[in-house]
């Protein structure tokens, strides 16, 4: 006989795909090897395990089927398409994760366990892209770790039962399409209570135009302390939201005080008002009673209105809690935007935190007096940021606003560390590399895009106003450009406060002062690690960052 691999999709694929390299049982069309089959029930006998998926469709035909992983091969991975018409049950108990990278068909009645963690620790069900499980029959069986699930086949069912019967976990049964909807005025799914599960699906063509007294607008309105949403697409959303209460609005979810896992979100939101709240590409508000987003990513168009101050992130608006392993990328336009997260705070005891993250978003401010645009966050105000990076371009047109590659402007209870920016940054009054005003802790952190500012800007390659906290142990090398009426320096324009072992290109900034900093030649940069950086975090390639130092923990991408 032959096994097959059942596979993970995540939002950042490259630092999933290395367990692919780990010891499985894998179910490919490679012949069935290191597998024991007898009366139903799969076992691997060494470490790299295959079973073969027609030898797996075979058993199917005759029975219910059980496939396992050990300790030695801990993982199941899907790796080849498998379908069966009976009433079969396959059972795939895994000690450690299941990854979906294949579609995994019930055409008939069969039904379906899947178990994870049976023995081992830190494992999790896993679809990647193309990676999916389809029912035919939404009678049908399924069951993931202990808990039963519902299928439906339809946007529309499922927020029919959701209302209905809101405490039970359902589960859609295939990739669906929502343009013969219409226009919903509201969210499609107010409140999520338990679990949803994607499989890997995708919902197309949600629109939304909400209703004047419309508060949460998204698929879900909210998802409350204990309910997931997970292993879930939502494509080609549209979301217009002209409406004069205070409301939060997004493609994925409104408010999440649950957890996103493995989702994304694609499509295009038109909103603000002058007394908005905030705006996502995947979700509003994470926060503040509970909200994890992870392994999730959004696509968006999002474009804030002249007259508006509504806050506005390429993920998320607010984020109270946790954000990790996720990515935004596209173009966001308002009063107070950023790449990421328009505000990444701290209340009630919590800590906002986002790590492993980044964006690639065209940032741009529309005028609002007082604005702030950002690569990745808009105003970290006492969060932490860490091992994370952006690389869009800001661009800042009122000559108040706050603008960074990475952060507008932090405060002093806020942290920064292991990550940097590459965008350029133009036209704020306070602008920076990596952040426009800081009073808070940055540390093994860089900036590599150019800055410029008006003629009284204060403006750094790294930070433009350096007001309190410290900077330790890192460095930029942007040109700087403006402040010639203001106050520009090559590391940092205007500090009052701590600059330890830190440094700035004196040839690419085109600056020889700087309110904090050590200046170096570009060729003194790029020919090794500068004093005091730690090796174990710091390393330099002449033929990795081209030559300049980057992070160990969070390279630059390739």
């Amino acid at each position: 006989m032959r096994i097959c691999s059942l596979l993970l999709t995540s939002a950042l694929a490259v630092a999933l795909l290395s367990s692919a390299a780990h010891a499985a049982v894998i179910i490919s069309t490679n012949p069935t090897q290191n597998m024991s089959c007898s009366g139903g029930v799969c076992t691997p006998t060494a470490k790299n395990a295959v079973l073969n998926v027609d030898d797996l469709q075979a058993l199917l035909a005759a029975g219910n089927v059980k496939v396992l992983s050990s300790k030695l091969s801990p993982d199941i991975s899907l790796n080849a398409a498998l379908s069966w018409t009976n009433g079969s049950r396959l059972t795939l108990d895994s000690y450690r994760s299941l990854y979906f990278r294949q579609t995994m068909t019930v055409a008939g009645t069969g039904a379906v366990t899947l178990k994870t963690n049976d023995g081992g620790s830190g494992g999790q069900l896993l679809f990647f892209p193309g990676g999916k499980l389809d029912f035919w029959d939404t009678a049908s069986n399924l069951t993931i770790d202990g808990n039963r699930f519902v299928l439906v086949k339809d946007l529309r069912t499922l927020s029919q039962n959701i209302r209905e019967k809101p405490h039970r976990n359902y589960a859609l049964a295939k990739d669906c399409d929502a343009k013969t909807h219409g226009r919903y005025r509201n969210s499609p799914i107010g409140v999520l209570d338990s679990i949803f599960e994607g499989l890997g699906h995708t919902i197309d063509n949600v629109t939304i135009e909400a209703a004047p007294k419309a508060y949460v607008v998204a698929l879900f309105g909210r998802l409350t302390v204990g309910a997931t949403a997970r292993d879930i697409q939502v494509t080609n959303v549209g979301i217009t939201d002209e409406t004069s209460s205070p409301h939060y609005v997004a493609m994925l979810a409104a408010i999440n005080e649950g957890s996103i896992v493995n989702a994304s979100a694609e499509g295009k939101i038109v909103a603000g008002t002058q007394y908005g709240e905030a705006v996502g590409g995947l979700v509003a508000l994470n926060g503040v009673e509970g909200g994890l987003i992870s392994n999730s990513r959004a696509t968006s168009s999002i474009l804030i209105r002249a007259d508006s101050n509504t806050e506005a992130g390429g993920l998320a608006g607010y984020n109270y809690r946790a954000i990790e392993n996720s990515y935004a990328s596209g173009a966001v336009t308002g009063g107070i935007v950023a790449g990421l997260v328009s505000s990444n705070r701290s209340a009630a005891g919590h800590i906002g935190t986002i790590s492993h993250s980044r964006a690639s978003v065209t940032i741009k401010t529309n005028g609002v007096t007082g604005g702030r645009g950002a690569g990745l966050v808009g105003f970290n105000a006492g969060g932490v940021i860490a091992d994370s990076s952006s690389s869009g371009s800001v661009v800042a047109t009122d000559l108040d606003d706050d603008a960074g590659g990475l952060v507008g402007a932090s405060d002093g209870g806020a942290t920064i560390t292991r990550s940097f920016s590459t965008g350029s940054v133009e036209g704020a009054q306070y602008a920076g590399g990596l952040i426009g005003k800081n009073s808070g802790q940055i540390v093994d952190s860089y900036a590599l895009g150019p800055v410029s500012g008006n003629s009284s800007a204060v403006i750094g390659g790294l930070v433009g106003s350096h007001s309190g906290g410290s900077v330790k142990l890192s460095y930029s090398i942007g040109q700087v450009s403006g402040g010639s009426a203001g106050d520009a320096g090559g590391l940092i324009g205007k500090s009052g406060a701590q600059t330890d072992q830190s440094y700035w290109d004196i040839d690419t900034s085109g600056r020889t002062q700087s309110a904090g900093g050590i200046g170096l030649s570009d060729a003194q940069l790029r020919s090794g690690l500068p004093d005091g950086f730690d090796p174990k975090i710091w390393a330099s390639d002449p033929n990795v960052n081209n030559g300049y130092p980057y992070l160990l923990a969070n390279p630059p991408p390739k």
